[in-house]
């Protein structure tokens, strides 16, 4: 089928009268509105912008993960541009439905009337290719994962078992291998399709547990928005000095969405924005597959999607996803060699802006790897530059070097502007830098460390774990030593709390469902598996800078980035506080983007005594499925004895944490309805986030030390589900020290205080 220039224009018009229409009239059948709005938001933007870039010759996934970047782009930009405009001709309120509603179509307008008048001729044509039954089969199969993840999610919210969600994982296992023994008879786009459902089967089935927005970041992203959204319009002095509220991928971006979708505000982030989100493993899977095998580009995607940040906490990271989107199309628009320059030029910057107004951390890695890659790059280049002027690299194949300074330096420009004049948020990274540096002497201690030390104890040899009970103990000390003689508490009296002892409460385990001597063999086993996975990493960096380096093959400035990616892992690592101020399991998940390869690469190097193709190529795709498996959770719920996964279990310390209950909504909204402003509220920390999100309480009345020696006699005291039903209080990382989780002073609170509020699972003393 062939489309020419005025059936793809006119098929434009009708889809944008099509969701006019639904939007003007407000038409939810069957959620019809929010399908199609959301469709033309992430599409028709992007669409229109590459016909007017006048760009062909690229594959169909490429040209759909750009559109749908580009789309993104215009929505914040847009938006942005509409929020500061508006209000100097007297429109107070830009961001609402009407103004963004017009204000868009005009913009789409002009669009479209650019393209009629630039695109003399646009011809598209567009051959659906004739699948085999083994195609369609990979084809439909996958979906059926896509459903028993929506529904394994439901299930468990239900208390229901998660049976559904072990079918997926274990299938998605089955189904990867049968992919990959059959690649020689497959249609090349049956990976990228396979890719982009397995990531968003991931996301989904953590990013729907609980009816209400749930996790750790995405609790307080969902209040910048609705701030944002009560107001009509986006400023810093919505939230001064925060630094989420100078992200406009959970600001800006999440009310245009609202407003065109008209449906429950936190099904934005729960379902659309991992929709989104899922396109960043088509983009790194393209990227890699420029370098290599597609079979090979897919297991290194599998190895991807497999680490836990991506599906586990990257849902409760709203900005984060969509940074790390654009980060993967940086990468993927510098190393096209089809677009033309100037054109390429433009999208990387455009992509390379709305990483910067998306997440602050997610650009200051960007910037250290490419600022570190062209510094090298640029040296190298001068001395192959020389020895192929002396003849000794006569006959050498010169390299092509995509990463410009002015690019490096436009991004470092715009990066500097966003955050310091306009936002001033560039505090935290001064502070950021200047902790790190006084610290340089605390390398390798423990006492400096994230909470969630799983891919440090993996990397840092020197890592021990300190004792739980002394870790509880000196966050008491240092706790009543903080609040000591506070004149704004009055404390109870010694002799009221001196029974209560704070004790560690050990996570809650999975029960062990096999024979107990089988247990430990298969978890070193798995543990095995894991470290091999970071000598497969090391190992490929090294193959492709002592051997790939020399042939010229691969781009060098990729190279550079896969070393250098690596080493900024081993810097995170090194430097106590760097770990705490930016969670080195997001830098590591960011930068597998370079290094799935090298992981892939390095396990070919290892294997190469095995003389067979197929042996060596299913030996390693059984060690990364055997990975996925154990990280995904699939294996260890089996075995049993470790800790519960959150999209598996309604039990275990995300659970604790994160879970959103109905009863503490309820809860937290009777609060802010009878609560007195002369008094303060106690809650655990991760309470905090929630009862912020969910009252109207401010800050400066919040403590979130739990502990009877610091209690006011005349505060609040908020009980979250965990604290009422478990009586706990979940593990916490407060300044510089890990807290484990230990008991809550439940007694105390019956004998010294008046329970003013109590639904079953959530309560509230005074």
């Amino acid at each position: 089928m062939k489309l020419t220039k005025n059936k793809i224009l006119s098929g434009i018009i009708i889809f944008e009268l099509i969701t006019t229409l639904l939007v003007l009239f407000d038409i939810q059948y069957f959620y019809l509105r929010a399908l199609f709005s959301f469709i033309f938001l992430i599409t028709i933007p992007g669409l229109l912008i590459m016909l007017m870039l006048e760009i062909r010759e690229i594959s169909f996934w490429e040209y759909l993960v750009y559109t749908i970047g580009l789309s993104i782009a215009f929505l914040m930009f847009g938006g942005l541009f509409i929020n500061w405009t508006l209000p100097l001709v007297g429109i107070d309120k830009p961001l609402s439905l009407v103004t963004l509603f017009v204000s868009f179509n005009i913009f789409l307008l002009v669009f479209w009337l650019i393209d009629f008048k630039r695109n003399i001729e646009i011809s598209l044509e567009i051959k659906l290719p004739k699948l085999s039954w083994l195609n369609k089969g990979f084809f439909t199969i996958v979906m059926i994962f896509l459903f028993l993840s929506i529904l394994g999610a439901i299930t468990l919210n239900n208390h229901g078992p998660n049976i559904l969600t072990m079918i997926m994982l274990g299938g998605i296992a089955v189904y990867v291998f049968m992919l990959v023994f059959f690649r020689n008879k497959l249609n090349e786009n049956v990976y990228p399709w396979a890719i982009l459902i397995i990531s968003l089967c991931m996301l989904l089935a953590t990013s729907l547990r609980s009816w209400n927005i749930f996790g750790h970041d995405i609790i307080i992203e969902y209040q910048m928005f609705q701030l944002t959204k009560e107001n009509f319009h986006w400023s810093m002095s919505n939230f001064p000095g925060h630094a989420y509220n100078a992200c406009l991928s959970i600001t800006i971006l999440p009310i245009i969405l609202s407003w065109f979708l008209n449906i429950n505000d936190e099904y934005i982030f729960k379902i659309f924005f991992q929709i989104i989100f899922s396109f960043i493993s088509v983009g790194a899977y393209l990227f890699l597959k420029r370098y290599t095998k597609t079979a090979l580009a897919f297991i290194a995607m599998l190895f991807f999607i497999s680490f836990p940040t991506f599906f586990i906490d990257l849902p409760m990271m709203a900005r984060q996803e969509i940074s790390l989107f654009f980060f993967a199309l940086i990468v993927l628009i510098l190393f096209n060699k089809q677009i033309n320059p100037t054109i390429k030029t433009l999208i990387f910057t455009i992509f390379g802006f709305s990483m910067i107004v998306s997440h602050y951390s997610t650009s200051y890695v960007a910037f250290t790897l490419f600022l570190s890659t062209y510094i090298l790059t640029f040296l190298y280049s001068r001395f192959e530059n020389r020895k192929i002027k002396q003849c000794i690299l006569k006959h050498a194949k010169k390299q092509e070097y995509y990463l410009k300074g002015y690019l490096v330096l436009l991004l470092l420009v715009f990066g500097f502007l966003w955050y310091s004049p306009v936002t001033h948020i560039s505090n935290g990274l001064i502070d950021f830098m200047n902790k790190s540096f006084k610290n340089l002497g605390n390398i390798f201690s423990e006492d400096l460390r994230e909470e969630g030390v799983s891919i440090f104890e993996q990397f840092n040899i020197f890592y021990e774990p300190k004792d739980q009970i002394l870790l509880l103990q000196d966050y008491v000390k240092e706790t009543e030593l903080k609040y000591e003689n506070e004149s704004y508490i009055n404390y109870y009296p010694q002799e009221k709390y001196e029974d209560y002892k704070p004790t560690v409460i050990p996570a809650e385990l999975i029960p062990i469902r096999i024979i107990s001597n089988i247990a430990p063999k298969i978890n070193l086993f798995i543990d095995i598996i894991k470290k091999l996975m970071k000598v497969f990493i090391i190992v490929g960096v090294f193959y492709l800078l002592f051997n790939q380096f020399k042939k010229r093959e691969l781009d060098t400035e990729y190279i550079v980035m896969t070393l250098g990616s690596l080493l900024m892992l081993v810097v995170v690592v090194a430097l106590p506080f760097a770990s705490i101020e930016y969670n080195l399991s997001r830098t590591y998940q960011q930068v597998l983007i370079f290094l799935s390869l090298p992981a892939i690469l390095g396990s070919l190097v290892i294997f190469k005594f095995l003389k067979k193709e197929y042996i060596k190529i299913i030996l390693i795709l059984f060690i990364f499925i055997i990975y996925f498996l154990s990280y995904s959770g699939f294996i260890t719920q089996i075995i049993g004895g470790s800790e519960a996964s959150i999209h598996l279990n309604n039990f275990g310390t995300y659970y604790d944490k994160y879970y959103t209950h109905n009863s503490e909504i309820k809860s937290a909204k009777w609060l802010s309805n009878n609560f007195d402003n002369k008094y303060l509220v106690y809650v655990d920390k991760f309470n905090l986030s929630k009862l912020k999100t969910f009252s109207n309480i401010k800050d400066g009345h919040f403590i979130y030390d739990i502990l009877p020696s610091i209690l006011d006699k005349d505060s609040y005291v908020y009980l979250s589900y965990a604290n009422t039903i478990k009586k706990i209080i979940p593990p916490s990382y407060q300044e510089g020290i890990i807290i484990p989780s230990y008991n809550y002073p439940t007694q105390f609170l019956n004998d010294n205080k008046n329970k003013i509020y109590n639904n079953g699972k959530s309560e509230i003393f005074k």
